[in-house]
């Protein structure tokens, strides 16, 4: 039985949902039970209502409707036996969601056994990513049964503005549109914002002059990575190919002489095989089974 704690006043908030003030459109009661779930992470996965709501902002009798609502859905799971008054997990309900967008990237379906073959060939993890507001998140990894122990996985998040991937991803888009994107991580993180920009106008014209860019351990000093955008036609934003291997297995000249031009040829490569596939005409039905239909 989900169990919450008492009712308690609502206190003053936003109810115009902070930058969407005067859209009518816009439903705030949805938008905070998204955010509520949006507060789960690897590294935060049970939370109770104080939690969830010094995550969101939120009121707390605001979140504890809302999470008895997500739970009754399932998309929250109940723990009465954690802290004082219980607290949450993520439901599978939320896992069900997931597998319709992930099946339906076909850049993914397709890269699989070439993202494999990287990762075995180079020893390291090969991962595929897509934008989520102001982090980047995995939708795919193949790595090598014995870099298991790393922190590549799919749902696997990294802010825009302090990784690899997010330095390749914004490199990719058109101007106007990295503008935008860079005032907000700006705003997000002022106090990092002057060494940020740098780093980012540095990997904007590695992409330009060789089609990927390299991090030597800004994540993790054990951990260096190379990332490299792809953008397809009709696909909206561009995806990120990234290649993250130990610091003791790739030198400063294997990242750009080895590595680097490896997953730009993946990235040529999935453009190549899509395109022929889009280009391909749909085969004719076999004779016998025309027959019986």
């Amino acid at each position: 039985m989900t169990r919450n704690p008492p009712d308690l006043p609502e206190e003053p908030f936003d109810e115009a949902g902070g930058a969407h003030v005067g859209d009518r459109q816009f439903a705030i009661t949805l938008a905070r039970g998204l955010d509520v779930l949006r507060a789960f992470s690897a590294e935060a996965p049970v939370l109770g209502n104080k939690e969830i709501s010094q995550r969101t902002g939120l009121p707390k009798a605001t979140v504890s409707r809302l999470t008895y609502t997500l739970t009754s859905l399932g998309f929250l799971h109940f723990l009465p036996e954690a802290g004082k008054y219980g607290k949450y997990v993520l439901g599978r309900a939320v896992l069900s969601m997931a597998h319709p967008l992930l099946a339906n990237i076909k850049l993914r379906q397709a890269a699989r056994t070439p993202m494999r073959e990287l990762a075995d060939a180079v020893g390291g993890a090969v991962s595929l990513g897509v934008r989520d507001g102001l982090n980047m998140v995995y939708v795919h990894t193949a790595k090598r049964v014995e870099s298991a122990g790393w922190i590549s996985d799919i749902g696997k998040t990294f802010a825009l503005g302090r990784s690899c991937m997010g330095d390749a991803f914004l490199a990719a888009l058109p101007q106007g549109t990295r503008e935008s994107l860079l005032s907000d991580i700006r705003t997000s993180m002022p106090d990092e914002w002057e060494a940020t920009a740098s780093r980012i106008e540095r990997s904007r014209e590695q992409v330009a002059r060789l089609g990927f860019c390299v991090h030597e351990g800004l994540v993790r000093p054990s951990v260096h990575v190379v990332a490299a955008p792809i953008h397809l036609p009709d696909q909206g934003e561009p995806y990120v190919f990234n290649c993250a291997i130990t610091a003791e297995a790739s030198s400063h000249a294997r990242l750009f002489d080895d590595i680097g031009p490896r997953l730009a040829e993946l990235v040529a490569q999935m453009k190549e095989r899509l395109a022929n596939a889009e280009a391909e005409p749909p085969q004719p039905l076999p004779d016998a089974w025309a027959r019986r239909h």
